[in-house]
């Protein structure tokens, strides 16, 4: 074709066909690139979570309506706000034994009162616990499971006017593989990382349930507390590095009562 004896019309025409294969031909070199990456370059950056809440409000009778919403919420938030809860019921038990305070294992505060149910390695008699706030009181021993080496605690002296925070516990038996946690550990203060419930182990051989955390790091298979996004208490770690399992929150719960 001669370029010089085409028409204005003619030329319209033919770059209107140069920029329509020319667009095809880009849209499929992005499309064969896009399919070509690694998963997550393809992925949102922040996954969504769906969390139903529900609101009371009072009615023209006096009687509370209860209503749900659903929102939704970024990931990440939650996991930033599941922190920021459990963190206010994470206690630090020590022992009382020596003239140092030695760290023990962690608790989690269930009354206003000054009752903590901790993790106690066997041996210990004479127990401070030391709450997020700084505040650190001596307590006594009420109750022990050998099995799980898990211990209820009390405050001795319970300062007058003040309220400990109080945690919250998921019922285990609802708990899911894949399901997403928040593990917080640290002898002085809060270590966290996140991970999925990858194991649930029934009873075997005598032994409890118990709940198995992919996390990865050593420092977190002792002394750490799992919760979910919620920021309900899902278990606790016992024994050392080399024992995998958390006693599950059901479990805790039997032992306090």
């Amino acid at each position: 074709m001669d370029m010089e004896h085409l028409t204005k019309h003619q030329i319209v025409l033919v770059a209107l066909l140069v920029s329509f294969v020319s667009s095809i031909a880009t849209g499929i070199v992005c499309v064969t690139l896009l399919s070509q990456e690694p998963q997550p370059v393809t992925q949102t950056i922040n996954h969504i979570i769906e969390r139903t809440i529900e609101k009371a409000s009072p009615s023209a009778t006096g009687d509370k309506t209860v209503t749900k919403e659903t929102v939704i919420v970024a990931e990440d938030d939650a996991v930033v706000s599941a922190i920021a809860q459990t963190s206010k019921v994470v206690v630090r038990v020590l022992s009382d034994d020596n003239t140092t305070d030695q760290f023990i294992g962690l608790g989690i505060s269930v009354s206003k009162d000054g009752k903590v149910a901790a993790r106690i390695p066997s041996g210990y008699r004479n127990f401070k616990l030391r709450y997020p706030d700084g505040g650190v009181y001596r307590a006594q021993l009420v109750s022990y499971s050998d099995e799980d080496q898990i211990g209820f605690l009390t405050v001795v002296q319970n300062p007058v006017g003040k309220d400990f925070p109080v945690g919250t516990f998921m019922d285990s038996s609802n708990a899911k593989l894949g399901q997403k946690v928040i593990a917080i550990t640290g002898d002085e203060s809060d270590t966290v990382t996140t991970g999925i419930i990858s194991n649930i182990s029934s009873r075997v051989n005598g032994t409890r349930q118990r709940i198995e955390v992919g996390i990865y790091g050593n420092r977190f298979f002792s002394n750490s507390i799992i919760a979910n996004l919620s920021g309900e208490i899902v278990g606790l770690k016992i024994g050392s590095e080399s024992e995998d399992g958390y006693v599950p929150s059901n479990v805790i719960k039997s032992i306090i009562k």
